[in-house]
């Protein structure tokens, strides 16, 4: 009976930890956003019709908030999908990882 409870508490906890990094989403995506919605407002509201050199210039800064956004996009996909393999996070072994170290460990010692 232990270790069922033993592993009815491990999966409760890693549903926390999955709603955990879930939210911790919430945060990069509604700076993006705003970074985002502030460049297209820029890109919409710029008179084009200025000097060529500040043309060149506000061009130039949009191009490099554009490529920028793109990357981070592309990191916080990777960072929290298995977007082209990802990052590798260390947590909990699965569970049936761990009954079968269980159950080996049972076997060694019964075997001394």
């Amino acid at each position: 009976m232990k270790s069922f409870e033993f592993y009815k508490e491990l999966y409760h906890k890693e549903n926390e930890r999955r709603q955990e990094v879930l939210n911790s989403m919430n945060i990069p995506i509604a700076v993006i956003t705003a970074i985002a919605s502030a460049t297209y407002y820029f890109i919409t509201t710029f008179d084009y019709n200025t000097e060529p050199f500040l043309k060149a210039i506000f061009v130039g800064l949009i191009f490099l908030s554009i490529i920028s956004l793109l990357l981070s996009i592309y990191f916080l996909i990777r960072a929290f999908s298995d977007f082209t393999k990802g990052y590798e996070y260390t947590g909990i072994p699965y569970v049936k990882e761990l009954f079968d170290w269980h159950s080996d460990l049972e076997n060694y010692y019964t075997s001394i």
